[in-house]
């Protein structure tokens, strides 16, 4: 096994899983030159549910570190971050859909792509917005990783409600926001879907997003990973 060959291995696996769509009742299966990428639905789920299993396999002796790169399902209008075992596989069980649209989308990147610009964002906490007993307001770092070019956001709490704002230059006409926000080690703390509106004011495409936040007590840090996705039925993914 060489770097530059496990290199590739996780290059191609970034490349096919970055905007994959599955349908959630068969799943799907790629193969690339390094590397197979499968989603797998498991038989049996509870009433109102999908569980699968997504696998990352590198072919010959190649044993990539699969946790270089985050993996997020896009699922009836939630995101959720995919944690890999050292085998490269994910399990995930998240809600069925109920009307006729049944594809699911995985979207990737990795943790040390040259273009992926960490912004951290020092903001207030709410009193309340903690899990078990509420305390004091303290700073939290917040940091904010965009996947589309031009996409930007900032965060703050008002009250005990998060308040995030999403803007960008380029045509948002009909193209919606998602956005995934937890801690460094995977806990989920909020996410959303949010179309983008043109402000005349500024000549920006802007969305907004606020909810009641429930964060982990003893967070200090979250990351804020966000990217566009194109209006349904244009086939752009």
């Amino acid at each position: 096994m060489t770097k530059t060959s496990t290199s590739f291995a996780l290059e191609e696996a970034e490349e096919l899983l970055k905007t994959l769509p599955f349908d959630c009742r068969y799943g799907t299966h790629l193969r690339g030159k390094h590397v197979s990428i499968t989603v797998t639905i498991i038989p049996g789920a509870a009433e109102g549910k999908v569980t699968g299993m997504l696998y990352c396999h590198a072919f010959g002796h190649l044993r990539p570190d699969w946790n270089r790169i985050e993996v997020f399902l896009d699922y009836v209008s939630n995101v959720r971050l995919l944690k890999f075992d050292n085998l490269g596989a994910a399990r995930f069980e998240c809600d069925s859909p109920t009307g006729e649209e049944r594809t699911f989308h995985l979207y990737a990147y990795s943790l040390v792509r040259d273009d992926i610009v960490v912004v951290p964002e020092e903001i207030m906490t709410s009193a309340s917005g903690f899990e078990s007993n509420p305390r004091k307001a303290l700073p939290i770092t917040v940091d904010k990783i965009s996947l589309t070019k031009g996409l930007a956001a900032s965060a703050q709490f008002k009250g005990g409600v998060l308040q995030l704002v999403f803007q960008t230059a380029s045509d948002g006409a009909g193209w919606q926001v998602l956005f995934w926000l937890g801690t460094a080690d995977g806990v989920n703390v909020a996410t959303g879907r949010k179309g983008l509106l043109f402000s005349p004011t500024d000549r920006m495409w802007r969305t907004q997003w606020l909810g009641g936040v429930a964060m982990p007590r003893e967070a200090t840090s979250l990351r804020l990973v966000y990217w566009t996705v194109p209006p349904p039925g244009t086939g752009v993914r």
